[in-house]
């Protein structure tokens, strides 16, 4: 009953359209041209809450891992201490970390473009980073206003198409290649919301906003140690959800 539920609001949500991606709201937009120069810093507005206060706009961004206190990026659309390597705060604990943060981040749009090399959004975007010049100059422009989980993402335009890099079509398709290589799973199992047969996730994001839960999310399947594994069954074949 819970499951099926928790399927009920994917769908209301709009969360099953693409699984490798999710609503986040992200307040910053760097517009790129060409070659990786700057064009300029845009802040979204939304819709505006109870408090009459304007959020971000929603967008369907790169589906991320829940990050422990370990540095990780997250492709295309990450905070500023990683997307940018500058943090509003200047937390002493976070300012030793930026260039290492950075790095990550750049490293990743690396890995992105080796599974789409033709893909011009990316290659901009990739300019872009190894500029510090012009890394500087963006983060200049929002470092007034922005707070430390403020989301950016990156738009790119060569004066014929204008668009998100993390939504152009061969960038998702990269996206799909990086976070699930072939092999890295059991073949398929009858999962247990859809009962179609699928390929296991090993770790889901956690589920948040569940009444009671932890707001920091819950586990959709809870098997984390071998005293869950029964009938020779591994870890993820014991609860498979696709």
């Amino acid at each position: 009953m819970i499951l099926k539920e928790l399927v009920d609001l994917a769908h209301r949500e709009r969360l099953m359209e693409d699984p490798d991606y999710e609503p986040k709201p992200v307040r910053w937009i760097v517009d790129l041209g060409v070659g990786g120069k700057l064009l300029g810093v845009a802040e979204t507005q939304g819709t505006a809450d109870a408090r009459g206060k304007v959020r971000p706009k929603i967008y369907q961004v790169p589906r991320s891992p829940v990050r422990t206190s370990g540095s990780a990026a997250n492709l295309l659309v990450d905070k500023s201490e990683y997307a940018l390597g500058f943090d509003p705060d200047d937390n002493p604990k976070k300012v030793v970390k930026l260039a290492r943060h950075r790095a990550l981040f750049r490293e990743y749009v690396e890995s992105a473009l080796a599974f789409a090399p033709d893909d011009p959004g990316l290659s901009s975007l990739l300019d872009f980073l190894r500029d510090d010049v012009a890394v500087a100059e963006a983060a200049a422009a929002m470092q007034e206003q922005a707070a430390a989980n403020d989301l950016i993402a990156f738009r790119y335009s060569d004066g014929a198409e204008t668009g998100l890099i993390h939504d152009r079509d061969a960038v998702r398709a990269a996206w799909k290649r990086l976070r699930h290589p072939a092999g890295d799973s059991p073949g398929p199992i009858a999962c247990v919301c859809c009962g179609q047969p699928s390929a296991p996730v090993d770790v889901h994001p956690q589920v948040k906003r569940v009444p009671g839960g932890s707001t920091s999310g819950i586990a959709l399947v809870s098997a984390n140690a071998s005293a869950f594994e029964s009938f020779g069954l591994s870890i993820t074949e014991s609860a498979p959800v696709c």
